[in-house]
């Protein structure tokens, strides 16, 4: 896999948590930072209305309270 907004990304030894570094530097088209925050809003809201790749992301987290943004460049899936 090649990342494009994560740079690195890392699990616990049973693969059960998926700690994401993400890239610096990136925005969106309208000029807004993309961060952990970010990115973990928009997971919440694939799950939470049922989007695109929902099913698929809801087979490793169902519940929108296991994705954390600890920090701004850290993305966590428990």
């Amino acid at each position: 896999y090649e990342p494009c907004l994560a740079e690195s990304w890392s699990a616990n030894a049973d693969n059960s948590v998926w700690t994401f570094r993400l890239r610096e530097g990136v925005s969106f088209h309208d000029g807004t930072p993309f961060d952990a925050d970010a990115a973990k809003a928009s997971f919440e809201r694939v799950l939470a209305l049922g989007l695109g790749p929902s099913q698929v992301l809801a087979r490793f987290v169902a519940d929108p309270a296991a994705i954390a943004a600890p920090d701004r460049r850290t993305l966590v899936f428990d």
